[in-house]
């Protein structure tokens, strides 16, 4: 609701043992270390060097701006941290859970703040609407990939139809050949959340382009690229089957 309102108060993010002064942390480390080498002498923050970019790649990183790509790094260690838990479900304890649900919601908080069209002052460029189709995307995967929400309890159409119109905005086939990877994390991303026929069909479509120009010729070959952008081992029986099978019917 908050992202929606043109008069939204925008609140500061919470005061996080995770994230003092607005840095992050690795969750490779927060998920490998003791809560006496996270926090030694029960020190309020913890003990930790700034994390660099979690991406083998990038492709985000040279596409985003700047609080955008801070958000795709968090949705990167919530990824890591999702697939980690269906491997060693133990391995998480209180301090992991804390730092998952503290992460989500700095993403919230950041997907939330960050400008929307309506706002005064805001240009609607090639540029930003490629940003403001990322976000959407980012609160699907959000939706689809971390919280596996029910559909039926989060009706999202309003959604769907805004990434629609903001990524067509964006110059798609300049998209394609400047950011193909991109291109093809978005077009996977908003298919899996859109079920209106002529949306699906024309989501496929774009999509099939992205698959095509990148020389993609399996399933795996795209959750590979896939998984060097942003996706969670779930997805793939739940969409990237569903969708490998309609890309080449």
């Amino acid at each position: 609701m908050a992202w929606k309102k043109k008069r939204r108060m925008l609140l500061p993010m919470y005061d996080s043992r995770f994230r003092k002064n607005g840095g992050q942390v690795s969750a490779v480390d927060v998920c490998n270390k003791t809560a006496t080498e996270l926090f030694p002498g029960n020190q309020r923050y913890v003990s930790l060097p700034p994390a660099g970019s979690p991406f083998p790649n990038n492709k985000f990183e040279t596409f985003l701006w700047g609080e955008l790509f801070y958000t795709a790094c968090d949705l990167h260690r919530l990824s890591y941290m999702l697939n980690l838990n269906r491997l060693h479900p133990t391995k998480l304890g209180s301090i992991q859970r804390e730092y998952f649900e503290d992460t989500y919601a700095a993403v919230q908080h950041s997907l939330a703040s960050f400008a929307y069209p309506d706002d005064v002052g805001v240009m609607k460029t090639v540029a930003y609407n490629r940003q403001h189709s990322w976000r959407i995307a980012a609160i699907i995967y959000l939706r689809t990939g971390i919280r596996e929400l029910d559909r039926a309890s989060h009706p999202v159409g309003s959604m769907n139809t805004e990434f629609n119109v903001s990524l067509q905005a964006s110059d798609l086939d300049s998209l394609l050949t400047s950011f193909p990877e991109v291109f093809v994390w978005l077009l996977f991303v908003g298919t899996c959340d859109t079920w209106d026929g002529m949306e699906r069909s024309w989501m496929l479509h774009e999509l099939r382009r992205g698959i095509r120009f990148l020389r993609i010729e399996s399933s795996r070959q795209l959750e590979e690229l896939l998984k060097s952008m942003l996706f969670v081992d779930n997805m793939r029986a739940r969409h990237l089957d569903v969708i490998w099978q309609e890309l080449n019917a």
